[in-house]
């Protein structure tokens, strides 16, 4: 629920600061977690009380139409017209952002679609999750196999398709070799399989357009120079998790966001040198630091151009209450439920007249 009224004083005037339902949000959620998604920007909606209207990814719908059904069945009842849920193509987003009555736009997904939607919602607030290409640092500190596992699981968790999905890993110089070969061997011992059985670790992609696109992609990055240590190659929607080395900074594979379980793997012998290399993308989203070193914790913490900086965790790393969101191409404003109820709210001040008021008249 909204926070109480806030008691201010200004000079010789007491004020009252009550947060109010901003209107009407339009929600735009994507494929990959289409109940978690949605739950972040419902949730913080109910809870301020502003009308919705709930536009769900047009290839995974049916979660979000069963959870507004099961709003429909609340008691008591939500007020009429509270909520509403509409399936569309990405083509007909367009009145979401140009209605006036929509007061804030709350969009997850790509970067093209974002900045165009912001682009036309002037008079609405705008909160974007663009996604990113995730990097990891582990540093010589930390235990090398501890990280790899961890790291693994960040690439190659549904199969790549999440936006904190760790895309670029740098490793120490003095265990490059060592820490690739054993990467390569965690992913190859990865089980394939459907994602409703508990022993699967990765499965198909979204669909067979995601899939070609990543071959492409990878195809590109061997063509550019780029050594392959397992994986690369498709079957139907199934891309095997791929571990890349030597990637040419220029590739897409390596600039781009892959949205796929694809890992590119570089050396590192300086840190300051590694974080520079770190935010040498037009993406900000999420990093993870692997070191015990507190000096360089906070190093990290202060010079790398991300929203959310993970110590000693995998770039996946994420609750609920966190804020979260990015910088550069990767977005604008935070989500988790604190941060987005205020972005659903606006501020209304009153302020009262001093106490000798009546004596100056």
């Amino acid at each position: 629920m909204l926070d109480p009224i806030e008691e201010l004083h200004f000079h010789d005037r007491n004020a009252r600061l009550e947060k109010r339902p901003v209107g009407v949000c339009a929600l735009i959620t994507p494929f990959n977690f289409p109940l978690n998604l949605v739950a972040h920007k419902v949730a913080p909606a109910l809870a301020t009380g502003c009308p919705f209207i709930l536009k769900p990814a047009e290839k995974t719908p049916l979660t979000a139409l069963a959870l507004c059904e099961l709003l429909e069945q609340c008691e008591p009842p939500l007020p009429p017209d509270s909520f509403a849920v509409c399936v569309a193509l990405p083509k007909d987003y367009g009145p979401l952002s140009l209605d006036s009555s929509v007061r804030h736009l709350s969009f997850t997904g790509s970067p093209t679609v974002g900045w165009q939607l912001k682009s036309l919602a002037q008079r609405a607030h705008v909160t974007l999750e663009l996604g990113g290409n995730a990097a990891s640092i582990v540093c010589d500190d930390w235990p090398l196999e501890h990280a790899l596992k961890s790291c693994c699981t960040a690439a190659f968790a549904y199969s790549g398709q999440v936006c904190i999905s760790l895309q670029r890993l740098f490793l120490p110089s003095d265990s490059f070799q060592t820490g690739i070969h054993q990467l390569a061997q965690l992913a190859q011992q990865l089980k394939r399989g459907p994602l409703n059985e508990a022993q699967t670790d990765i499965g198909p992609m979204i669909d067979l357009a995601a899939a070609k696109r990543v071959e492409q992609w990878v195809n590109e990055a061997l063509a550019d120079g780029a050594t392959l240590h397992c994986g690369g190659s498709r079957n139907g929607t199934f891309f095997e998790p791929t571990v890349l080395s030597g990637v040419s900074h220029n590739t897409k594979i390596w600039q781009e966001e892959v949205f796929g379980p694809v890992v590119c793997v570089e050396a590192w012998s300086d840190f300051s040198e590694a974080l520079a290399a770190v935010n040498d993308s037009r993406w900000g989203l999420q990093t993870s630091v692997y070191t015990h070193d507190r000096s360089l914790m906070e190093q990290a913490w202060q010079e790398l151009e991300v929203g959310q900086v993970i110590i000693g965790d995998a770039t996946t790393f994420r609750v609920d209450e966190m804020p979260y969101g990015g910088v550069k191409d990767s977005g604008v404003g935070r989500e988790g439920l604190r941060w987005a109820i205020n972005a659903m709210t606006e501020p209304r001040l009153l302020v009262l007249p001093p106490s000798n008021a009546a004596e100056r008249s």
